[in-house]
C-alpha cells in the first residue's frame, strides 16, 4: 500500500467501531485478487476498487478481494474497505 486512510466511528458504550479504509494500492504482480487479514469480529458490508463495487468473501480473518479484471504489475488502485462490528482486545 501506498497511502492509507481509516475513517472510524466509535460506540464506548457497546464497544463496537465502524468505518472505511481507504487506501492507494501500486502492484508488483499481475492479480485478480487481494488478500487482507481482517478479524471475524468486523463484518464487511462493501468494497469498492477505482469507485466501483466489487465482489469479496470474508471467511474467518481473511478478507479476499476481487477485482473486476486482472490488474497489471506496477498499476495503481484506489481500493475502499466498508466495515463495522467488534474489535479484538
Amino acid at each position: 500500500m501506498a497511502h492509507y486512510h481509516l475513517d472510524l466511528a466509535v460506540d464506548p458504550e457497546s464497544g463496537s467501531i465502524s468505518g472505511t479504509l481507504t487506501a492507494e494500492i501500486n502492484t508488483t504482480a499481475a492479480s485478480d485478487s487481494f488478500v487482507f487479514d481482517l478479524v471475524d469480529t468486523l463484518a464487511v458490508s462493501g468494497v469498492t476498487i477505482d469507485g466501483a463495487g466489487v465482489s469479496f468473501i470474508h471467511s474467518g480473518d481473511i478478507l479476499t478481494v476481487s477485482a473486476a479484471s486482472t490488474v497489471t504489475a506496477g498499476q495503481s488502485l484506489d481500493l475502499a474497505i466498508a466495515y463495522s462490528g467488534f474489535p479484538v482486545t
